[in-house]
């Protein structure tokens, strides 16, 4: 779990938590280990995590990467993972670059069904953050 600093955090009436649309039940803590070094991170790496489509008319990833530049010196090692494909990839690049926060972003590309699982335990419970 991260702890934002009084000065970083929005006030309660402008933060929504949404739970995790995975079953985490499904997820053996164990199989964390060595999974973030397995695809690409360093165990230390807090990643928040987006599986689906990319599409410029669906998905805006505009203020979750002000975010992240924005809370780059409290977490250093926060890294935004967004596995999928679409018409919205090379906007979202463009803005990662602008912001200089690429190194923060990581893009996989289409992952199979049957192969996102290591991937959705690598990143954190958004129901802990």
């Amino acid at each position: 779990m991260v702890t934002l600093s009084p000065e970083s955090a929005a006030p309660d009436k402008k933060t929504t938590i949404v739970p995790n649309g995975a079953d985490m039940q499904l997820f053996n803590e164990q199989e964390t280990k060595g999974l973030k070094s397995n695809i690409g991170f360093d165990t230390q790496d807090f990643i928040i995590g987006f599986i689906g489509f990319v599409g410029k008319e669906w998905v805006d990833f505009s203020q979750v990467l002000t975010a992240l530049r924005n809370l780059r010196s409290n977490i250093p090692s926060l890294k935004l993972l967004i596995v999928g494909g679409g018409d919205g990839l090379n906007l979202t690049r463009e803005k990662a670059a602008q912001l200089e926060i690429s190194e923060m972003v990581i893009f996989s590309g289409y992952v199979e069904h049957e192969k996102q699982k290591p991937i959705t335990v690598c990143e954190e419970n958004s129901n802990q953050v």
